[in-house]
């Protein structure tokens, strides 16, 4: 059974974990677990986990719904995951969810108040039983919990789809949002992203943060900071299924991941077809890593300040490039760097700081 030291599903549902230190040792055990409609805080937390993701974010709901999707801000955490993400972001609007659903961990000292919904299938209809009472659950105490199950109507579509989708607006009602400030999340090995976000629409601020390899890994040459692709997470959240259920949707906006007096170590890799990611390094960032588009029809869109930088550890391949300044703050070290002049308002090649280039190519 999966495990959490915090966890809020369905709409209205909130979290509000502080001072509280914990681990989870088990496959699928995140630290914090969020679903679609929720809000969850998290302040001067310590948490490792071990064999997990730092936090999982479902988005998922039904094609009926008019729920906002997840909300999470982190404030003066200490945190660290072992597998897949240190943030895992995800959305199964046609496919069946693990009805293993978290449960509060009884090793946590956090005080808690929450509204609980376990939701056993994310489509079409749905009835509810809920019990107005207060249940305990280790340390946090939830005020009512509701059971939703839904049933399935029609076949499921097959998962032999091929062609690319585009996401109904309303189905994009809102993004799952975080927002990571004053805090530290380690990443324990290079097969390790920072975050990863599949078939969902994500916003993510990280201010006076970092997203970091942990000290304790053996540092590879290669890493991946975001990562927009795949459908789900299987079973156990040990890997990524590129698809299970449903055919990659077409981002019509994209994931805009805002990082200010922030450190970021990774690449940025547009991995699923149609997935669009707009990396924006501001007020005094540092970002160390490259940028790749491996999907049809995949973008990735870099923004860079006067005051930030980007050290390059590969070729990189932007779609729309933003730079500030009169000499672009990017340490090339002779890598190049292919955009699309017309897109980003710049005009052809030219030289790069530490012996590389910006060469304009068609996207």
């Amino acid at each position: 059974m999966r495990s959490t030291i915090g966890a809020t599903w369905g709409v209205g549902s909130s979290l509000d974990i502080r001072e509280s230190t914990a681990s989870t040792a088990g496959l699928g055990s995140p630290c914090l677990y969020s679903g679609s409609g929720s809000v969850l805080e998290a302040r001067n937390l310590v948490c490792d986990a071990m064999q997990a993701p730092f936090l999982v974010m479902d988005a998922t709901r039904g094609g009926r719904s008019k729920a906002r999707g997840p909300t999470v801000f982190l404030d003066g955490v200490d945190g660290s995951a072992g597998r897949l993400a240190a943030v895992l972001i995800f959305s199964n609007l046609s496919s069946a969810v693990s009805s293993t659903l978290p449960v509060v961990n009884v090793t946590t000292k956090a005080k808690a108040t929450t509204t609980v919904t376990a939701t056993i299938w994310a489509n079409t209809t749905t009835t509810t039983t809920t019990r107005p009472k207060s249940t305990t659950m280790g340390a946090a105490t939830a005020k009512s919990t509701a059971v939703s199950t839904t049933k399935t109507n029609g076949s499921q579509p097959s998962a032999k789809a091929k062609e690319v989708v585009g996401l109904a607006q309303d189905q994009l009602h809102s993004p799952a949002r975080v927002v990571i400030k004053d805090s530290e999340i380690r990443m324990k090995d290079t097969a390790v992203a920072g975050i990863w976000i599949g078939n969902s629409w994500a916003s993510v601020t990280i201010s006076r943060s970092s997203l970091v390899l942990d000290d304790d890994a053996v540092a590879g040459s290669s890493r991946v900071l975001i990562r927009a692709g795949g459908s789900g997470p299987t079973r156990g959240m040990v890997g990524f299924t590129e698809e299970p259920h449903r055919p990659q949707q077409r981002q019509r906006q994209p994931h805009v991941i805002r990082a200010e007096e922030s450190t970021l170590e990774g690449d940025v890799l547009a991995a699923g077809d149609g997935s669009w990611v707009h990396l924006r390094v501001m007020n005094g960032s540092t970002w160390v890593g490259t940028a790749a588009q491996s999907g049809e029809g995949s973008m990735v869109d870099v923004s860079l300040t006067a005051t930030s930088s980007w050290t390059m550890t590969g070729d990189a391949h932007v779609r729309r490039l933003r730079l500030g300044g009169d000499v672009p703050n990017i340490d090339s070290r002779g890598f190049i760097l292919y955009y699309n002049a017309t897109i980003s308002g710049m005009a052809g090649t030219f030289d790069l700081p530490g012996g590389g280039r910006a060469v304009a190519v068609d996207m």
